[in-house]
């Protein structure tokens, strides 16, 4: 009958698991550890890095697993009571019932633990080995690649999708263009104001901005913008319009973090088109000021991002007639590496500008660019030393009417540059252009004109291009050949300095077959192969490193701990390792850039540490730092003012070479 004590072993012990409420514990137990597995999963990525996270979710699954049996052991023994918690058996005693049979509940119990913390094991086991397995088989795959197949930027993982973050990287993307559909040549505009609002971003030292040619050469079909964002490696991503019509001008710009899809910022703007370069700097001015404003632990006024933007900017509105023939030879400047004929168009239209105004700075800078890049393009002879002769001397013309002008110092500095690197090979031409040109060394050369004397010396490291022209110039300077390991070693940097990293990794790879026992070259691919966000890549080549240099010495930790930790941890493995093998090189007495210690400090987060070798490095004119501006291991320094400081203190207008001569050559 129904209230009958039930008759078998296990039926009275499944009610003795009721009678102690075993099965409403382990039910509750359960729904709470669900709760909490899930928090954990939500809250230990914002944390800790991606693989701490997982071997820590791990840990509370185990966790959670083995106490278990030990819950289930206590709702056996114990009962919470109005008068506390009571032993069942004291319980029983008080009730007068009869004491439960004890070897039935310790089996179950036993073989429960057993079976709980046998599955956690094997769980654990299994999830662990697939985790090691897929790293493993990516690794394997990716050594098997050989060089990175990426785009034109480096790759960086979004940082964070809190869109209230400070932007520490920005692209801009190409305006699209709203104009006359039946113009056929009128691009040219849009294309001027994209590459006018990236020049005047690109001095920041706030943030990083990628290059014209990285993002016009993205391909935004069909991409997400968060996809853009990681696509591109940066925190934020400005897109807009521009609609020229009727003497006027009309821009729609606005800031979105990439990472969120959220928009930040947006404006529209409609001027007269004689005040164009006026709008260019309003809207850069604009979105640093945006910038700016979501900067954290600011020490200072947020004043150096606007200046930076306005330096340059024209006191007076400009003829649009004057505007429009800048542009235009803008715009065929671009191509002019691709031939002579886009060259002359481009010396064409600078020379309308300059009919209408002959002491137009843009228009100037832009001719100097138009001679500078041709005459790196000529074989060496007399037309090759007349170019950068008139490309050095139209520069000086610039800076003096506008010294103001980062654009105008930075074409100025790389000529000087230019005839510095040359002038031996073409000295013996200056004769005949009624110049004296004398190498003094490898390094340096004098050019004497009417009696003014002017010395041209190499630095140590190229020139540190904040603008389009800039960059563009270094990346043309770049693709010259070269005879020494020192050669290729400056057109690496020089393409590091344009924003080239996949052509920079390329260079270096194909330098280690000419010179494969140079460890400097070694070093620039491996440390660009992780740039690149091939760190197998720079796995394989601290490998190969291994067996071609084998009588170097070797700092430790080796190339078996690098494996272990980038197959652990991945990029900030790589730099851990990094960190430690420059430390034991220098406590070896090895002679190691204070820059190369501060990028693994700040690709580790360790901002304090980086900034400190950074200003060690500035005392010194260390020549790596021409890679602060570009190179996106600083990007978690930007925010900082000292980080803005110590790029202040590397600008064109503190470089000797950038610095026309009293009585300048006319």
């Amino acid at each position: 009958m129904s209230g009958s004590p039930p008759s078998s072993n296990l039926a009275r012990f499944v009610a003795e698991l009721r009678r102690r409420h075993v099965v409403r514990v382990s039910i509750g137990y359960a729904a709470a550890g669900f709760v909490l597995l899930q928090a954990a999963e939500i809250v230990l990525p914002a944390f800790l890095p991606g693989f701490e996270a997982d071997a820590a979710l791990r840990v509370v699954v185990v966790a959670f697993l083995l106490l278990f049996p030990v819950v289930v052991a206590l709702a056996w023994v114990y009962e919470i009571t109005p008068q506390g918690i009571v032993a069942m058996e004291v319980m029983d005693a008080e009730a007068g019932r009869p004491a439960s049979g004890r070897l039935m509940p310790r089996l179950a119990l036993l073989a429960l633990t057993v079976v709980v913390a046998g599955g956690a094991g094997l769980w654990w086991y299994q999830t662990d080995a697939e985790a090691q397995a897929a790293r493993e088989t990516a690794f394997e795959r990716r050594l098997g690649e050989g060089p990175p197949s990426v785009g034109p930027t480096p790759f960086q993982a979004a940082t964070t999708d809190d869109a209230g973050a400070p932007i520490r990287s920005l692209a801009v993307l190409p305006l699209d263009d709203y104009g006359d559909a039946t113009v056929a040549d009128d691009a040219w505009f849009a294309a001027g104001m994209h590459e006018a609002i990236i020049s005047q971003l690109s001095q920041l030292g706030t943030v990083r901005v990628i290059s014209r040619t990285s993002s016009e050469g993205y391909d935004r079909e069909g991409r997400s913008m968060p996809q853009v964002g990681a696509d591109l490696g940066v925190d934020a991503v400005v897109e807009g319009s521009v609609l020229r019509a009727e003497g006027r001008v009309r821009i729609t710009v606005q800031l979105i973090h990439a990472a969120s899809d959220t928009h930040l910022w947006a404006q529209d703007y409609d001027r007269d088109l004689e005040d164009v370069l006026t709008l260019q700097r309003e809207v850069a001015t604009a979105i640093a000021e945006e910038i700016e404003a979501r900067l954290e632990d600011r020490s200072s006024p947020a004043t150096t991002a606007t200046e930076a933007v306005a330096v340059s900017a024209p006191a007076a509105p400009v003829a649009p007639e004057l505007q429009d023939a800048v542009m235009r030879g803008r715009f065929a400047l671009r191509d002019a590496e691709d031939g002579a004929a886009f060259a002359a168009d481009a010396e064409q239209f600078f020379a309308d500008a300059l009919a209408l105004d002959s002491s137009f700075s843009p228009a100037l800078t832009g001719l100097a660019g138009v001679h500078l890049l041709r005459g790196l393009g000529e074989d060496a002879g007399p037309d090759a030393l007349r170019e950068l002769l008139d490309a050095r001397e139209i520069a000086v013309r610039a800076v003096e009417v506008d010294s103001t002008s980062v654009e105008a110092r930075e074409v100025l500095a790389s000529a000087e540059e230019a005839l510095a690197e040359h002038g031996m090979r073409l000295a013996r031409f200056a004769v005949e252009l009624g110049r004296q040109l004398e190498p003094m060394g490898s390094d340096s050369v004098r050019l004497v004109v009417e009696g003014d004397t002017t010395i041209f010396r190499r630095g140590e490291a190229p020139v540190a291009s904040a603008t389009e022209m800039g960059r563009m110039i270094q990346v043309a300077m770049a693709r010259e050949e070269s005879e020494t390991a020192a050669d290729d070693l400056r057109s690496i940097v020089r393409l590091e300095v344009g924003g080239r990293f996949d052509e920079a990794l390329a260079r270096a790879r194909s330098a280690l077959d000419d010179f494969p026992d140079d460890p400097r070259i070694w070093d620039a691919a491996e440390r660009l192969s992780v740039t690149n966000g091939d760190v197998a890549g720079a796995v394989t080549l601290r490998q190969a490193r291994a067996e071609q240099l084998a009588t170097e010495l070797v700092a430790e930790p080796g190339v078996d701990d690098l494996e272990r930790r980038v197959s652990a941890e991945g990029a900030r493995g790589y730099w851990g390792w990094r960190l430690d093998h420059l430390e034991a090189r220098a406590a070896a007495g090895e002679r190691v850039s204070p820059v190369e210690r501060a990028a693994a400090h700040s690709a580790l987060g360790e901002v304090d540490a980086a900034l400190t070798l950074l200003e060690q490095a500035l005392e010194r004119r260390d020549p790596h730092l021409v890679s602060l501006r570009t190179d996106p291991v600083w990007d978690p320094l930007r925010p900082d003012d000292r980080f803005k400081s110590i790029l202040r203190s590397l600008g064109p207008r503190n470089d000797p070479r950038s610095r026309p001569p009293q009585g300048g050559i006319r």
